[in-house]
Parts: C-alpha cells; sequence; structure tokens
C-alpha cells in the first residue's frame, strides 16, 4: 500500500479526480454483483466484512510516466572553417536524402583548404621519408657515412704524423746542421791541404817515382789487353774484326750524318743564301768571261776603242771571282761533310762486304749481345765527350768490349771474359790518372791551380760561418730560458754539438695537438653517425614517428576542412533549421543547417524512486499519444538516468523510451504522450485480494468458508502489486474467503485490477540531464 500512496504523489489534479471517480464506480459494481452472488450476507461475519470468491487472472506491475516526442537524431551542421556561402541548396522541412548537397562555401576558401590538404600530403611524405631513412638506411647513405669514417680515420692520422714529424723535426734539423757544420770544417781543411799541396813543387825523387808508376800501370794495360786478347782469334780473318769494322763504320756514318744534318740545320738560311749567291756568281761570271774574250778579240782586231772597255770588264770580273771565292768558301764545310759522309757510306759498304765474304749468317747471340754492349758504351763515350767530363773510363770500357769481342767468337767463358775486360778497364783507368798526375808533377806549381785552391778556401769558411749560424738559429728557436740560450751558444762556440738538444716550437706544437683534437672529434662524430644510421636511437624513432603521426593528423585534419567546405546530409531526414542566406559570411563553428532523423522517437520521462529499481533498459513499454486516440504505440526502456533528480524532497530518476513507429505513421516533434513501462507481469495465476489476508507476514492467513463454516486457513503467497497477490497453496479457484470492506461481483476487483494493473504511480514528464 506504501508503494501505492507514493505513487499517488505523481498524480497531476486530473489524473488523481479521474482515479477517484473509476475507484467508486468499481466499489459499487462490484458490490452489487457479490450481493446478487451470495445472496445476502454469510452468519458470523462481522459488518464489515463480507465473502468473496477468488479466481485466476493476470498479476501484472507498471509503471507510467509522460513527456514530449523528440526526434534524437539530429546534427546541427557547420563548415569547420570561415568563409562566404555561396550555395545554399535547402529550405526549412525539406527533406533530405543521406549525402545529399546542402550548403557550399566559396570557391576561394575551397583552393586554401585543397592548397592545405596538399601541403599536409607532402609534409606526410617528407615525414615518411626520414623515418625511413633513419629506419632503414640507403646502401648510398651507409657508403657515405663509412666514407666520412675512413675520411676522419685518415685526417686523425695525418694529423698525428704531422705533430711526430714536428717534434723529430727539430732533431732531424739539428742533426742537419751538425752535419753541414761538419762538412764545412772537412771541406775547409781539405781545400788548405790543396793549397799547400799546388803550393810546393814536386822533387825530382817524386817524379821519378811517378814515372815509374806510370810504367808500371801500362804494363798492366798491356798484360790486360794481352790476356783479353788471348782469349779471342786472330783479327786479321775473325769475324769479329769484321763485325767490329761494320760496327766501326756504321757508328762513323750515323756521326757524320748527324754532323752533316746538325750543321745544315743550323746552317740552313746561310747555306741557302751561299748556294744562290754562287749560283749567281758563277753565272754573271760566265758571261763576264765570255764578254771579255770577245773584247780581247775585238782589241786583237785592232780596235784600241775597246781598251777601257776591256780593263773594266777585267776589274769587274776579279771581283765576282771575289764573291764566287767567298761563296765557295762558305760551302767548304758543308763538302767537307758531305764528303766525310760519302766516305763513311763506302767504308759502310766495304766492311759489310767483308762481313759477308767471311759469313755474315754465323753470328751467334753472344756475339750480337756483345755488339749491344760495344754501341752502348760507344752512346755513353759520346755523351761523356759532349758533357765535357773526363772520358777515360769511359773509352777503356769501350776498348775493353772491342778486344772482348773475338774472345766471345772464340767461344770462351763469359765470365772470364767479363773479369778480363775488368781488369783492363781498371788498368787503364788507372794509367790515365797516373799519367795525369805525372804531367802535373813535371809542369810544377800552377798559379791558376793556386788561386782555385785559394777560392775553394774562402768558398769552405764562408759555408762554415753560414752552417754555424744555421745551427745556431736553430737552437735559438723556441727557447724560452737565456741561460739555456747562453749555454747551447757556448756549446757551439766550444765545438761540444753533441750536448746539445732540439726543442721544437711551442705554438706549432699546440697547432698540431689541437688538430689531432679536432680529429679525434670529427672521427667519434662519424663513427657516431654511421652508429646512428646501422642501430638508430630509439628516441629519434620516436621523434620522427610522432612527426609522422602529428602530419597524418594534420592531413586529416585539413581533409575533413574540405569535405566540410561542402556541407551534406549526414543521414536521410529533414531540414529543421537553416540558419543562414547565400552570400553571408560565416565563422568557422556558426551554425548552417540542422537536420534531424524522424524515424527515431524518444519520449523522456520520470520514474519514483520505488520503482526505479524494477526498471531496466528493454522493458517494453506501451505509448498513447494524446494526438493519436484509441492507438497504442508500441516501444522500450533505451535509457535510464544514473543520477536522481530532487526536488522539494521528491526522488525521481528520468527514463527515457523510444518509440517503434509503424509503417506510414509520421510523428512530430514535441507531441505529448504517455507510456505504460511493464515492470512484472504473471498470467493465468490464483489470486488473492490484499484485504483477505490476515495473520502475519511470515505466516499469512485466510478466512476461508467451509461446510462447517468460517476458518481461518494458512496460505503460501507468492509475488503481489499492492493490490494482489499471488496464491501459490492452500487455496483453489472458487474458494470463497473473507474480507474486510468486502466488494463481491462474479470477479472481484477485475475493474480495479484492469484500471489500476501493478498500482504503479502515473508519472510526469521529465528529461535527461542534457537533453534538448
Amino acid at each position: 500500500m506504501e508503494r501505492f500512496y507514493a505513487s499517488l504523489k505523481t498524480l497531476r489534479p486530473v489524473q488523481a479526480m479521474v482515479l477517484v471517480l473509476a475507484l467508486l464506480a468499481s466499489a459499487g459494481a462490484t458490490y452489487a454483483g457479490y450481493e446478487l452472488s451470495s445472496g445476502g450476507p454469510s452468519s458470523g461475519l462481522a459488518e464489515d466484512q463480507q465473502l468473496i470468491p477468488i479466481g485466476f487472472g493476470d498479476l501484472v506491475r507498471q509503471v507510467t510516466t509522460s513527456g514530449s516526442l523528440e526526434f534524437p537524431n539530429r546534427e546541427t551542421l557547420s563548415f569547420g572553417t570561415a568563409g562566404k556561402v555561396e550555395r545554399l541548396l535547402v529550405r526549412d522541412g525539406q527533406s533530405v536524402t543521406a549525402g545529399q548537397e546542402l550548403a557550399r562555401l566559396d570557391a576561394a576558401t575551397a583552393a586554401t583548404l585543397a592548397q592545405s590538404v596538399a601541403q599536409a600530403q607532402v609534409d606526410i611524405i617528407t615525414a615518411q621519408k626520414l623515418l625511413d631513412e633513419l629506419a632503414i638506411p640507403t646502401e648510398l647513405s651507409l657508403a657515405q657515412a663509412r666514407r666520412k669514417v675512413a675520411g676522419a680515420e685518415f685526417d686523425l692520422q695525418a694529423a698525428r704524423e704531422a705533430l711526430d714529424g714536428l717534434l723529430n723535426s727539430a732533431a732531424l734539423d739539428l742533426a742537419q746542421a751538425r752535419q753541414k757544420v761538419a762538412k764545412a770544417e772537412f771541406d775547409l781543411k781539405a781545400a788548405g791541404e790543396a793549397l799547400d799541396e799546388a803550393n810546393v813543387p814536386f822533387s825530382s825523387e817524386q817524379i821519378k817515382t811517378q814515372e815509374q808508376t806510370v810504367a808500371s800501370v801500362r804494363v798492366k794495360v798491356r798484360d790486360a789487353e794481352e790476356a783479353l786478347g788471348g782469349l779471342g782469334v786472330s783479327f786479321s780473318q775473325s769475324l769479329a774484326q769484321a763485325l767490329l769494322n761494320q760496327a766501326d763504320a756504321k757508328a762513323d756514318l750515323v756521326a757524320a750524318r748527324n754532323a752533316l744534318d746538325t750543321y745544315e740545320a743550323a746552317n740552313i738560311i746561310k747555306l741557302s743564301q751561299a748556294r744562290e749567291d754562287q749560283a749567281q756568281a758563277q753565272t754573271v761570271y760566265d758571261e763576264i768571261a765570255l764578254r771579255l774574250e770577245d773584247l780581247l778579240s775585238s782589241q786583237a782586231s785592232g780596235v784600241e776603242g775597246l781598251f777601257g772597255q776591256i780593263l773594266q770588264t777585267q776589274e769587274f770580273l776579279a771581283t765576282l771571282k771575289d764573291t764566287l771565292d767567298s761563296a765557295n768558301a762558305e760551302l767548304v764545310p758543308l763538302e767537307q761533310l758531305v764528303t766525310k759522309k760519302e766516305k763513311e757510306e763506302s767504308d759502310l759498304a766495304e766492311a759489310t762486304s767483308s762481313l759477308d765474304d767471311l759469313g755474315a749468317g754465323a753470328t751467334t747471340p753472344a756475339i750480337e749481345a756483345q755488339l749491344a754492349k760495344i754501341e752502348d758504351a760507344r752512346t755513353n763515350l759520346g755523351a761523356v765527350l759532349n758533357s765535357g767530363l773526363d772520358a777515360t773510363v769511359a773509352e777503356a770500357e769501350l776498348a775493353a768490349l772491342k778486344l772482348g769481342l773475338s774472345a766471345v767468337e772464340s767461344g770462351a767463358n763469359p765470365a772470364q771474359i767479363s773479369l778480363f775486360e775488368s781488369d783492363f778497364v781498371q788498368a787503364w783507368a788507372k794509367l790515365g790518372k797516373e799519367e795525369e798526375s805525372l804531367a802535373d808533377m813535371i809542369a810544377g806549381p800552377d798559379a791558376v791551380t793556386v788561386e782555385l785552391r785559394s777560392r775553394e778556401i774562402d768558398v769552405a769558411a764562408a759555408s762554415l760561418k753560414q752552417a754555424d749560424l744555421d745551427l745556431e738559429y736553430l737552437l735559438s728557436l723556441s727557447l724560452e730560458d737565456p741561460a739555456l740560450l747562453d749555454s747551447r751558444l757556448a756549446a757551439i762556440s766550444e765545438g761540444n754539438l753533441a750536448e746539445i738538444t732540439a726543442v721544437p716550437d711551442a705554438v706549432e706544437v699546440a697547432l698540431r695537438s689541437q688538430e689531432i683534437e679536432v680529429a679525434m672529434a670529427s672521427l667519434d662524430q662519424a663513427d657516431q653517425d654511421l652508429a646512428d644510421l646501422l642501430a638508430p636511437d630509439a628516441a629519434d624513432l620516436a621523434l620522427l614517428f610522432a612527426r609522422l603521426t602529428a602530419a597524418q593528423t594534420a592531413h586529416a585534419a585539413a581533409l575533413e576542412k574540405l569535405r566540410n567546405a561542402t556541407i551534406t546530409a549526414p543521414f536521410d531526414g529533414i531540414v529543421s533549421l537553416v540558419s543562414v542566406l547565400e552570400g553571408d559570411q560565416v565563422g568557422a563553428n556558426a551554425p548552417i543547417v540542422e537536420v534531424v532523423d524522424p524515424s527515431v522517437v524518444e519520449m523522456d520521462g520520470i520514474v519514483d524512486e520505488i520503482d526505479i529499481l524494477l526498471l531496466r533498459e528493454g522493458l517494453i513499454a506501451s505509448i498513447t499519444v494524446d494526438a493519436l486516440p484509441g492507438r497504442v504505440l508500441e516501444g522500450f526502456v533505451s535509457e535510464i538516468a544514473p543520477v536522481a533528480n530532487i526536488q522539494q524532497g521528491v526522488v525521481t530518476y528520468s527514463v527515457r523510451v523510444q518509440i517503434q513507429i509503424p509503417d506510414g505513421l509520421r510523428l512530430r516533434d514535441g507531441l505529448s504522450a504517455v507510456a505504460d513501462l511493464v515492470l512484472e507481469q504473471r498470467l493465468n495465476v490464483l489470486l488473492l485480494p490484499q484485504q483477505a489476508i490476515f495473520g502475519s507476514f511470515q505466516a499469512p492467513t485466510v478466512m476461508l468458508e467451509t461446510e462447517s463454516g468460517i476458518e481461518e486457513r494458512p496460505v503460501i503467497l507468492g509475488d503481489t502489486d499492492g493490490f494482489w497477490t499471488e496464491v501459490q497453496a492452500g487455496l483453489q479457484e472458487g474458494d470463497r474467503v473473507v474480507i474486510q470492506n468486502a466488494q463481491v461481483s462474479d470477479d472481484p476487483f477485475q475493474a480495479l485490477r484492469d484500471r489500476f494493473r501493478g498500482g504503479g504511480g502515473i508519472g510526469g514528464g521529465g528529461a535527461f540531464p542534457g537533453r534538448r
């Protein structure tokens, strides 16, 4: 009953009045029926008690709430970007389909948004490229990194070598300076000794001794020549002699040709002019000579007037003779060279003929090799002579090879031939030196030689002084201690060079050390860069990934803005509101069009706290709309508010009911409606009026009519709706029980059960927090 009274609190005045009238009418009808069926009051009953039969019926518990219909699916659409409304394609109340274009921004704004999308796409590509390069380095980047490491290692090695060279160069320079000083001192001493020797004449005994030495060396030369010649055959009929003659003839011919070519090249203009002068002088000379003969013939005939012409012609002829002789004289050297060349060609032809007679085809590789050596020696001798150097050794080598040719032809041992050739060369060279010394001894002191030796002494002294200055300069470098410098200078003056050590320039050392540090830093950085390529840092990867994600987000946002530049219907529905006109300048979030979906209709109501725990989402609801009298629509509870509404101590909760709209029916927003929410129902169960229950809650009983009268009988009860209670055991259909203020009929309290089934309160309208 308490739940019933609590539900009454939620009734509106009109609903309460209707309920009271219905109760009175039902009670009167019930009482009349009961009187007719019972035939009057039973004996043993109090005045306020009556007997009624019980039977089967439906036990239904429900809650009633009211509210207004609403379209929950509605969207207020905006461009999301400030701009000008270029097109407005719908009006209020117009039906639209999903994807239908409703409004559009101006082309300039759309172009700007498209550019933003393109830039965002470029940012994505750039971020993805950087991420890929870091995560998966290319072969080119790895090669460049490795090359950078190698370059840094090379630079570091070069810097270290530069420092080592600097540290060692001071000692090396000092050693070289000491060596220069020592050499200058030696040269000065040797020049002095040479000058002393040049000033002292040789004695007769010394000259005689030298003559004996020369004679002895000549004997050695002759012995070496005989030993080398003894290995070969007689040169008179030797093939080797013929080959040697041919080689000499070839060499002489080449020399003659070279001399002729050289002379012609050097005097080409002079020779050309001389030949021209010779030809002209000869021509004129011949003409004058003929004329002179004619004049002389004329004079002999007695023509005395021609005497003067004859004399003049003779003088002119003499002058031409001198000119011709001069031209001929200019050509004499050339003619001599030509003659010599022709002679050498003749000698070569003769030597070749002799070689052919001896059998030119009999030469062996050994002979050809020896001839090649002779040719090389002859070339070397020519070079030495052209340079102005002493040609004694070169002449001796050529002579030895010529003598050895016969030995090669005879098949002598090559090693023995080489040994005898070497002995011959040494003996010849020594003979040349000893003969030169003998000539110098006989000639006595030479003023030129003395002057030359004196100048050599001056040069050696100057070199020694410069070497001392250079050494002093090296020792003074990087010395900050004057005392140390003085000690070194003293060591120099005393000649104690071994005690002096070199000190490198401190500035240079610091510079080279700094270069090493820079090179090491570069190498560390190159190694780190390569390591980063091979194993990228997780933080760097995360940073680039975040950059890529941000670029993708920005691209999605830009693309969404571009799409929103054209507003389209999100679903099939009706345009409920148009807020702008074409040409209006609108903000980014300014409402443009509102679209609702009329296919989904909901109603918000309130339920008392007593019944809220019995509600659940999905409960069946029956909805009546004031604008549709006599028609009941089906629905279900779609949402229950988790937070209570408290007003003047009354606690209620908001519930939302979704209505299932039949085909062909179109509702409108704001219509009034009432919803009956079925909490629980038990169909076709035995029902007992609440007024017929006696006893206690733990042991309920009823007053049952029996043949012996009214007796109290225990019963087992089930669910109740506050008016009726289910009887699970103890009674049967048709049993008559006593009730207080009994109201009897064929179906007692059926009217109450039909009208107020479940006894739930009738709620008023309500709304969920935040619902429009």
